[in-house]
């Protein structure tokens, strides 16, 4: 079920009355000036209302569906990889950036030590979203999964792939009496109406690459949330004692 609408509140009404028509999610989305409702998963397809659950280890997750960024960290550094890397894509110094980063991955590449190389393939991924829209893309990502796959079996490249699948849309076809195709290209949220926990139907607003990863970014820490929407690449490679002005 896909319907268009030029205004965010004609959308919101209809995605609202559907919802409580037929208990279903909904989503809500703005392409190239049009609002697009669309439906996203039958309530009866659902699981339970997804929970936190924090393991008495450190490092173990248990298998539920969001989970907390502090129960696993590594998730963290691929988060602000993409974060980052979105961020520097369409930075007027994107050149220069990437001047950067190209520095990082040299002072880095022949570190023999483990967390020296968990570096690289951070600046491996942060490489590969900055130029994830360039044809040029493939040898980049080829070499951080050949890294990844010898420090992790590929978990890390994997859960990086996520968010670029979460992320990323396909060209679809709209308006077919128009004649329109909408590529929407790269997205980060996406707009959901839902069933509440009071039983009332409200909308949300969810970050897809946090979601890719199963963590309900509401549930990230003070600075969590500073480390992955506030810190420089400067002061990133300033900690790794990268030296990027040479």
């Amino acid at each position: 079920m896909k319907k268009e609408f030029n205004s965010f509140k004609e959308a919101g009404n209809f995605a609202k009355k559907v919802a409580e028509t037929h208990r279903t999610t909904i989503r809500v989305e703005k392409i190239n000036g049009i609002w697009v409702v669309e439906e996203k998963n039958p309530i009866s397809q659902q699981g339970a209302p997804p929970t936190l659950v924090r393991s008495n280890r450190p490092h173990e997750i248990k298998s539920h569906p969001i989970t907390n960024i502090s129960t696993f960290p590594k998730k963290l550094n691929i988060l602000k990889a993409h974060y980052l890397g979105r961020s520097l894509a369409i930075h007027h110094n994107k050149n220069t950036a990437l001047q950067m980063i190209d520095a990082a991955i040299n002072q880095l590449k022949d570190n023999p030590e483990a967390d020296k190389k968990h570096r690289l393939l951070f600046y491996l991924l942060l490489k590969a979203e900055t130029l994830r829209e360039e044809k040029d893309i493939l040898p980049i990502r080829k070499l951080a999964k050949e890294l990844s796959d010898s420090l992790d079996k590929g978990s890390t490249y994997s859960d990086f792939m996520n968010i670029q699948g979460a992320t990323q849309t396909t060209k679809n076809v709209y308006g077919i009496e128009k004649g329109l195709i909408a590529d929407r290209g790269i997205r980060t949220t996406e707009t959901l109406f839902y069933l509440s926990d009071t039983g009332a139907w409200t909308s949300g607003v969810h970050d897809l690459a946090c979601r890719a990863l199963g963590i309900n970014e509401r549930r990230l820490s003070d600075d969590e949330q500073e480390y992955l929407h506030h810190t420089s690449l400067a002061e990133i490679l300033e900690q790794d004692n990268i030296n990027y002005n040479s």
